[in-house]
């Protein structure tokens, strides 16, 4: 990629050939040539002696190669030096509850993140462009202000696009942008929400520079950007075969469009497309690093909570012959003390397990999330767009790819390794080690039973945890970790980690109420249990219906916390149901039994006084139904209503005369009665 060199722009020869010139012989015959004239491709250093590669002046190059390298002193987008994922509209849109439909839904979120995010940028591009025209002495600055501003929002989207990364919504028109930006000044994030349910941006994809980076970023056969170009015209000619060895899948040529040389040669010259694809193809990481990344030199946090350091480690014992345990482990850097642990004989679901085991230790030793994470990207990188994203688990987040020297965690492990396992029998050295004391003894490790290793590594880290401080030596790592606490960090952020970090629970939700690990659950939001009118609406939306609850549970079995949704919206909170004492005689003086009952008592008088008050307004009718229900009434029963006929003469029934009873016989007790009860002798 060109870059700077004297006060001036170089290229080496190696990016001009076989791109641009075939061979080096053919460069240093057209360098020759044209160092005789006053025009022409020209050395900027000749390349004599170790260490001095041959540099070429980029601007001599003609325009076709310049263009097809890419000018870094040019910037794709202007706004995009002013644009960052706003931390503060994540934390807005993830918690906000629009009317009675419960939270937005993560994807939808997400957009109005990215819109956000961009209104910020505009408003700082805005500030600097008035201060910018101010400071030449325009008499006007904010003449034509909102076109420039629309153009540069405009440009940001096809920069996006080309990106591969998803598009904003904001209007192209530069008058609907300039309400938009009005709006978001007055009302602030919750201004985006108006017409939540018409909002339908589409998310586009550039396939065909999609394509070209995967063709480019090939390891074994490391083609040139011209051999790429080639490969992508036979591809679409139909000579050349494209599958997706994961899912089998044979892409269309027809489903992509044709692009020039200079398209190609341009984008995969761009140093954004380099620092992506020689990662692929660079056989060695260090090499890649050095010319790609800078690491930073940081002073050691003052807080505990401010930033916390995460990777996995095999502790340096076998538990079977060449078989080490896994452990992924979190230190809180301001406090060195390791405030989050598992572990296991694989890799396969540790990490979920260790971000559940993190906030679990949180919420049972009552304190708020760490501020910022540093984490590898190894087992991180598929959570990067969820509960990773900066705002949502944590405020900031840092995901280094495989950068040992930037994961301060790293160092505490070289502490633990040698000055604590290393007293253990079994430890294992590292055979190339720099100090020979670090070097094994030459001899096969001793094997440690995994029950055993398992208990010992455990005391390891309470050694290390009730060690004394770096920098308070009268204090151990857990005493200051409790003690000096951030002011300044947030409570856990249930409603945006739960979804990917807890259980999941298929259950019903019957008379308002829920069952949930093996317990009854009441309906509510923020730690309250509803009742009334709040309690009213969320029984209009999931009573009767079958709802699935995320929840997390702590290290006793207890529910820590439960969230309800239905479908993919969050409804509300699932709270355990108070429990009041049966007996009066051991109520009495119990102020916890007894605000259990009434509360208990008041959310089922809500669904009573509703039912009421509903039932009184239940107007009463007469119903009278005149609707014919046959067609006519030509066919007709004679004897309808009559005695039907007999086939033979009935014989005159013989009538029993009875005699008429003892006026005193139907006086029971000087009481008439109508029943008149026959006599013993009558009975037989």
């Amino acid at each position: 990629m060109p870059h700077e060199w004297n006060n001036i722009m170089v290229v080496t020869k190696e990016e001009l050939i076989p791109e641009f010139f075939p061979t080096w012989e053919a460069l240093k015959l057209k360098l020759w040539r044209d160092s005789k004239k006053p025009y022409g491709i020209k050395r900027a250093r000749q390349g004599k002696g170790f260490g001095n590669e041959v540099l070429i002046q980029y601007d001599t190059l003609s325009a076709e190669i310049r263009e097809a390298l890419g000018d870094p002193r040019k910037v794709d987008c202007t706004l995009e030096r002013y644009f960052s994922e706003d931390a503060g509209a994540v934390d807005f849109f993830s918690n906000i509850k629009v009317g009675k439909k419960g939270y937005i839904p993560t994807e939808r979120q997400q957009e109005y993140v990215l819109d956000a995010s961009v209104l910020m940028a505009v408003l700082r591009l805005r500030d600097k462009r008035i201060e910018t025209l101010v400071g030449m002495g325009e008499a006007s600055p904010t003449r034509n202000l909102y076109q420039y501003l629309s153009e540069a929002v405009n440009n940001f989207n096809v920069w996006r696009n080309r990106k591969h990364l998803t598009e904003h919504g904001l209007p192209t028109n530069y008058l609907s942008l300039k309400r938009k930006i009005e709006r978001f000044e007055k009302e602030g994030y919750g201004s985006l929400l108006k017409g939540y349910d018409n909002n339908n941006a589409g998310i586009k994809t550039e396939k065909q520079l999609a394509l070209i980076r995967a063709m480019y970023a090939q390891k074994k056969q490391k083609p040139t950007q011209i051999e790429v170009y080639r490969l992508y015209n036979a591809f679409l000619n139909g000579y050349v075969d494209v599958i997706n060895p994961e899912t089998g899948e044979m892409y269309d040529p027809a489903e992509y469009g044709k692009l020039s040389l200079r398209t190609v040669t341009t984008f995969l010259a761009s140093w954004r497309e380099k620092v992506a694809t020689h990662l692929v193809r660079a056989a060695d990481r260090q090499q890649y690093m050095s010319k790609f990344d800078a690491f930073q030199t940081f002073h050691q946090p003052e807080y505990a909570g401010s930033i916390i350091s995460i990777d996995d480690r095999q502790p340096p014992f076998w538990y079977a012959k060449q078989s080490r345990m896994w452990f992924y482990n979190a230190v809180d850097l301001g406090s060195e003390c390791i405030i989050a642990f598992v572990y296991g004989k694989t890799k396969e679901g540790i990490i979920l397990d260790f971000y559940r085991e993190l906030v679990r230790n949180c919420a049972e030793w009552g304190i708020n999330m760490p501020a910022e994470l540093e984490c590898e990207s190894h087992l991180n990188s598929n959570f990067k767009d969820t509960f990773l994203r900066e705002g949502c688990m944590f405020r900031y987040v840092r995901i280094l790819a495989n950068s040992a020297h930037s994961k301060r965690i790293e160092r505490y492990y070289g502490s633990i390794r040698y000055g604590i396992e290393k007293k253990r029998s079994g430890w294992i050295g590292r055979p190339f080690a720099r100090n020979e004391a670090y070097q094994g003894n030459g001899k096969e490790p001793e094997i440690i039973p995994y029950d055993t290793l398992v208990q010992n590594c455990l005391e390891d880290i309470m050694e290390w945890n009730n060690s004394p401080h770096s920098k308070y030596p009268d204090k151990t790592r857990w005493e200051v970790f409790r003690e000096r606490q951030h002011p300044d960090l947030r409570p856990i952020n249930w409603r945006g980690i739960l979804p990917y970090i807890g259980e999941r629970t298929q259950t019903h939700c019957r008379t308002g109420q829920i069952r949930l690990n093996s317990g009854w659950y009441l309906l509510g939001d923020n730690g309250e249990i509803y009742t009334g009118d709040a309690l009213l609406e969320l029984l209009e939306q999931i009573e009767g219906k079958d709802v699935e609850v995320c929840w997390l549970r702590g290290h006793e079995g207890q529910t820590l916390k439960a969230l309800v949704y239905l479908g993919d919206r969050l409804i509300c909170e699932a709270l355990p149901k108070p429990v009041a004492i049966r007996s009066q005689l051991e109520a009495q003086g119990n102020a916890e039994a007894k605000a259990n009952f009434e509360l208990v008592e008041r959310y089922k008088n809500t669904i009573r006084g509703w039912a009421r008050r509903h039932k009184n307004e239940i107007e009463k009718l007469i119903i009278v139904d005149n609707r014919q229900t046959t067609l006519n009434n030509k066919f007709t029963i004679l004897y309808l209503n009559r005695t039907a006929p007999s086939l033979e003469p009935a014989e005159p029934d013989e009538v029993e005369i009875l005699e008429a009873a003892d006026e005193q016989e139907s006086v029971l007790n000087e009481m008439e009665t109508g029943y008149k009860h026959p006599s013993m002798i009558d009975r037989y």
